[in-house]
């Protein structure tokens, strides 16, 4: 029965990083810009507003993930910014004025 509860938490654990990678798949896109330079887009939405720190951790997460992954130790953001949607589209804003599309750059360290 044990084995069974410790393969629940396994599995459940696995999920949540297949759901994060799937958002950062899905909502991001990030590259390389010269030797050590580096941007990323991200679509927010009403359930990954702009101005929220649990999200804006997340996203640098995906930034963390995608810069080791093209070679940068350590990253620094020297930009974001926040271009927002136009409010006329209720189901995808929502109530949010935080919908839009959000550039950070930065360079690897």
């Amino acid at each position: 029965m044990r084995l069974i509860a410790l393969a629940a938490i396994a599995a459940a654990l696995a999920g949540c990083q297949t759901v994060r990678t799937f958002d950062r798949d899905l909502m991001s896109r990030f590259e390389m810009t010269g030797p050590d330079a580096w941007t990323m887009t991200v679509t927010t939405a009403a359930n990954y507003p702009a101005d929220s720190e649990k999200h804006e951790a997340i996203r640098i997460g995906w930034i963390g993930d995608f810069a080791r992954a093209n070679g940068c130790a350590e990253f620094e953001v020297t930009d974001r910014q926040l271009t927002r949607a136009p409010t006329d589209n209720f189901m995808r804003t929502g109530t949010s004025d935080q919908v839009g599309t959000l550039r950070y750059t930065g360079a690897c360290r």
